[in-house]
Formats: structure tokens, C-alpha cells, sequence
């Protein structure tokens, strides 16, 4: 089910009613453990606060630990936002130009011959041409790897001509980052830029915070109804996926985008605006949504903005409903649970989604 064909932005419920649809909240969520996913994280808010934020089902079926909203999980490609507002945080501090040749900034990286020079802005918004490395993905694989490896590749179409999702985009945006911040890796700087600030306790890239209790970490697994096995597969690789986060700490992060504590407003507009193509058109996938920075911007009903992330053992969903100030955050800990799906049921609760 597609969130963007369901949605029509209704009059957000008030918060001081949102105690009374936590019991809705758990009517659509309960009868999904244990058939569709082991556990479950839920946030919801409204311009930032909080109105549910709860933990559902096991972290680890064999341990029976419950997941609460400290337990963490892998936000998969939801990382990607916190990539590129970074990426936007030190264009506004002139530390980056967003449209200048990458290899610039970049050290390391071939531009290819015949066509215009690859920026920042091409693997923001996935109109590089770049071919993506998750075909050859292996669980050393690195940053710097993705780097050597796709400069002996062909592009698959010439920057800024076409849309096409990149994994490839937001590793070498992150390995970008980096080299811009002399840092010894990217997960140092989402450290410094958003976690630390945020008192983000539990958050980290790549992978599960060193020293974090186990019984915190969310164990991944792959089936559905009721037949469940593990499904796990670390990766150092940073930038488009590799942030590991509880509901906890996701809050504190929703609130700071709410109240610009992390971005400006006008930095704010301009991360949910859509990128544009080398002919002046709007950025658009097959279904015709939009991508800003990463966000995808739902071309059926304008002001929402969302993005899945999906990865062995895991399935997350981020919306907001820019218009409302409606933010729904799904978390699990089952790679084919239909995050969007839940995601879009929890928001028709409070009024977000008919």
C-alpha cells in the first residue's frame, strides 16, 4: 500500500486528546506482533511533541525482551536526512558548495569525461547517474571501497538528466562530509552535528553503540506470519543508512526540527523542497514524487514528505505532514513488515490520513 495515494491532509486531533487514541494506536499495532514483525517502535508528535512514543512486542524472540523506547534499531535509509542536512549545515557555513565539481571536496574522486561534472547537489537528490554498489555488497565493504569501485564504473545516465535512488550518492556525500570536517569517520560528525547537541544518548553510526546493552538492541529478522528467523548483516559503510536509533532519541531529533534547533527555517524550506533537473523540470521517480534533501516529497498530496529505510532485519517509515505538523515514526525489527502501511494506519488515528 502506498502512502501517497492514500493521503489527504485533515485538521490535526489536539494533543490534549491524544491520550485518548492510545488504545486505537495498540488496536491496529498489537494483532502485528508476533505475526508481522517481532517488535515494534511508534512515535508520534505534532509540531514536535510528543502525543504517543511506545515500544511493542520483543527485541530478541528467544531472550522475550520487550522493546521499549530506549531499544534501538537500524534506521536503514532514514539516515540518509541527517546526511544531507549535514550536507546543507556546512553549505550555509561555507564549508561546502552543493553545486561545485565534487571531486573538489572530494579527494580521490573521477569525474567522468563527455558529460557535466557530478556535484553535491546530484547525489542529494539522486540525479548523479552513479550505478548503486548494493550489488556488490559485501559485509567489509567500506566507504572508501564504494569510492575506488565507482570510479571504474560507467555512469548510468548523465548527471542531471534523471532520477535514480543511489546508495552510491549518499556514501560518497557522507565520505564528502567527512574529508570536509578532517574527521576520522562520517559517524564523528553526525556525532558532533546532531547526536552530541541533541544529548542523542543511544544513537550511533554504523551500527549499535559500543557498550549499549544488548537487551537495548533490537535483533533483526526476516518473515511473516508467525515464522520468523534472523536476519542480520552489519555494514561500516555511513551516509546512506548505518544510523542505529531508539524512539527516545528520534523524539528529541523530531522536536529540533520542529523548533529549528538544527536548521533555520529557511534552511528547513529548502531540505523539503524538491531538487530539479538539468532542464529546469522537477526532480520526479516513477510514481512522481519528488526528493529534497533526504526526503521523498509525495507528489500526490503536497506538504508530506516521508522516507522508508529498509535493510537486512529491518523496516522503518518517517513521516510528517508538513501542513499539520503531524510526524508519525515506525520502527521494526522485521525486514518485510510494512512500515508504510503501519505508518499510514497509525496517522488515519489522529487524523492525518483518510
Amino acid at each position: 500500500m502506498r502512502f501517497a495515494a492514500l493521503l489527504a491532509l485533515c485538521l490535526l486531533t489536539p494533543a490534549a486528546h491524544a491520550a485518548s487514541h492510545e488504545a486505537e494506536v495498540d488496536g491496529v499495532v498489537t494483532p502485528t506482533i508476533g505475526h508481522e514483525t517481532p517488535g515494534l517502535g511508534v512515535l508520534v508528535a505534532a509540531h514536535g511533541h510528543v502525543l504517543l512514543a511506545k515500544g511493542y512486542g520483543v527485541t530478541d524472540i528467544e531472550r522475550r525482551t520487550p522493546v521499549t523506547v530506549d531499544t534501538v534499531f537500524n534506521l536503514a535509509s532514514v539516515s540518509k536526512q541527517m546526511t544531507a542536512l549535514i550536507a546543507l549545515r556546512f553549505a550555509k557555513a561555507g564549508k561546502l558548495d552543493l553545486a561545485a565539481p565534487l571531486d573538489r571536496a572530494l579527494l580521490g574522486f573521477r569525474q567522468h569525461r563527455g558529460v557535466r561534472a557530478i556535484t553535491a547537489n546530484d547525489l542529494i537528490h539522486h540525479v548523479s547517474g552513479l550505478p548503486d554498489y548494493e550489488e556488490n555488497y559485501t559485509p567489509d565493504l567500506t566507504n572508501d571501497d564504494i569510492l575506488a569501485w565507482v570510479n571504474g564504473e560507467a555512469l548510468d545516465f548523465a548527471p542531471g538528466t534523471q532520477f535514480s535512488y543511489s546508495n552510491t550518492g549518499y556514501a560518497l556525500l557522507a565520505s564528502t562530509l567527512k574529508t570536509l570536517d578532517h574527521a576520522n569517520d562520517f559517524g564523528d560528525v553526525l556525532q558532533r552535528e546532531i547526536f552530541d547537541p541533541l544529548k542523542m544518548s543511544a544513537t550511533h553510526a554504523p551500527e549499535a553503540k559500543p557498550g549499549l546493552a544488548p537487551e537495548r538492541i533490537a535483533r533483526g529478522y526476516e518473515g511473516e506470519e508467525g515464522r520468523f528467523t534472523p536476519s542480520e548483516a552489519p555494514s561500516p559503510v555511513t551516509g546512506d543508512g548505518g544510523v542505529v536509533a531508539s524512539i527516545a532519541d528520534l523524539a528529541k531529533y523530531e522536536a529540533a526540527l520542529s523548533s529549528n534547533t538544527l536548521i533555520d527555517a529557511a534552511g528547513l524550506r529548502q531540505i523539503f523542497s524538491n531538487g530539479k533537473f538539468d532542464n529546469g523540470r522537477p526532480v520526479a521517480d516513477e510514481s512522481g514524487d519528488g526528493y529534497g534533501f533526504g526526503w521523498a516529497l509525495d507528489g500526490a498530496a503536497p506538504g508530506t514528505v516521508f522516507h522508508s529505510g529498509s535493510w537486512f532485519g529491518t523496516a522503518t517509515y518517517y513521516l510528517r505532514d508538513l501542513n499539520s505538523g503531524l510526524t508519525v515514526i515506525v520502527l521494526s525489527n522485521d525486514e518485510d513488515f510494512d512500515a508504510e502501511s503501519m505508518a499510514c494506519a497509525i496517522a488515519q488515528i489522529y487524523g492525518g490520513c483518510s
